[in-house]
């Protein structure tokens, strides 16, 4: 990606240029420069103008109205049915059974190498549309992703558990908004990051190692998301936590300094910089936010206690609580039940708002915080 900065007249224009080997995307604050910019590349390579961008590697762009955008991508889905022929199958509310109870003890002891290609082919599709549009897929795709190398007949039910979710869910996608008043209904601020984190405890009947998830919302709409088997055994759900909330304080750090090179720097009416996160774990939160640490535990976790701790005091995140059945990240982690798994999804694409009171109960700590000041 490549950022161009100038002041014109006394104005800041932002150029963008996304780069994909020959794909481009041109945007910025300033129709004149988008057009200069392009008129100047034109004169030393081939370029074709494709006008107002509506599709882009995959993903379509729809315009609900002058305010809303809508990231999806309908026509892959429909393509990924009519691949493994279940165009014409029934639909479920969510990507897993709720009761689903897999591991590598239903893998046999040897590999169907066509029902490995077949497996393999599903998971791979279903990774791309995770990967642009689709957060809901999440912990479904990475839980699937573990099985590749020796898939079973039911892991393969349960591949194509998530195409039947998919044939109700065809075209739903990531909704992002300018639109204030519908902003102050979600008590968010106009380009201002919110994120959430969550774990489950030992969730993985193979390793007994936790699922770590977390999601970053702008503008009305998730921007950032992740669904992981994390990389060593936690010993207590403190621990799970703490490492899910460390990988997610890292992405928010990159995105603001991201956010800052395109001069939207994260600057709360509080004037308060810190970015709020939620947590479900006040365990987590004491350890984050205290001044000592003296839990017995390996050396790689205190590192992430050790950075955890030195954001909460510089102030780059504020950590607040957030009850379970609100944290929207908790898809991530693990398959909810379908009304929960429906709103928290909703919430996350930006369609419905659930966890508004949890928001304004987050404003009224940033209030106080400034009279303190």
């Amino acid at each position: 990606m490549f950022i161009r900065i100038t002041i014109i007249e006394g104005r800041i224009i932002v150029i963008v240029i996304g780069i994909f080997v020959d794909d481009l995307l041109v945007t910025g604050n300033s129709v004149a420069e988008i057009k200069a910019v392009r008129d100047r590349m034109n004169e030393r390579f081939i370029l074709t103008d494709q006008g107002r961008l509506e599709y882009y590697l995959g993903v379509e762009i729809s315009r609900l109205d002058e305010n809303t955008l809508l990231l999806h991508q309908t026509a892959y889905v429909k393509k990924i049915l009519n691949n493994f022929n279940m165009s014409e199958c029934n639909s479920v509310k969510t990507p897993l059974p709720r009761d689903m109870n897999l591991s590598l003890m239903d893998s046999p002891e040897e590999v169907d190498p066509k029902l490995q290609s077949m497996y393999r082919a599903i998971v791979g599709s279903l990774m791309y549309l995770y990967q642009w549009t689709r957060p809901d897929l999440g912990f479904a795709v990475t839980f699937l992703s573990r099985y590749l190398h020796k898939p079973g007949e039911k892991h393969l039910l349960a591949a194509k558990h998530v195409l039947r979710y998919l044939k109700g869910t065809i075209d739903l996608g990531i909704r992002y908004t300018r639109d204030l008043a519908r902003l102050h209904t979600r008590d968010q601020q106009f380009s201002v990051l919110y994120a959430l984190s969550d774990s489950d405890f030992a969730g993985c009947k193979d390793t007994f190692r936790s699922t770590s998830g977390y999601m970053i919302l702008m503008n009305g709409g998730v921007v950032a998301y992740y669904s992981g088997r994390q990389s060593i055994v936690a010993l207590c759900t403190a621990m799970a936590e703490t490492i899910a909330l460390a990988k997610l304080v890292v992405k928010v750090k990159h995105m603001r300094a991201l956010l800052f090179d395109l001069q939207c720097r994260q600057q709360q009416e509080t004037m308060i910089n810190s970015t709020c996160v939620w947590v479900d774990n006040t365990a987590a939160i004491a350890v984050a936010t205290g001044n000592d640490f003296t839990h017995e535990t390996v050396k790689h976790v205190t590192v992430k206690v050790r950075f955890l701790q030195e954001c909460v005091q510089r102030k780059i995140i504020m950590i607040t609580y957030i009850k379970t059945n609100k944290n929207i990240a908790d898809i991530m982690t693990k398959q909810s039940a379908g009304p929960q798994f429906a709103q928290h999804r909703d919430y996350a694409l930006g369609i419905i708002d659930v966890i508004q009171q949890c928001v304004a109960a987050a404003a009224v700590i940033l209030r106080r915080i400034r009279t303190c000041v």
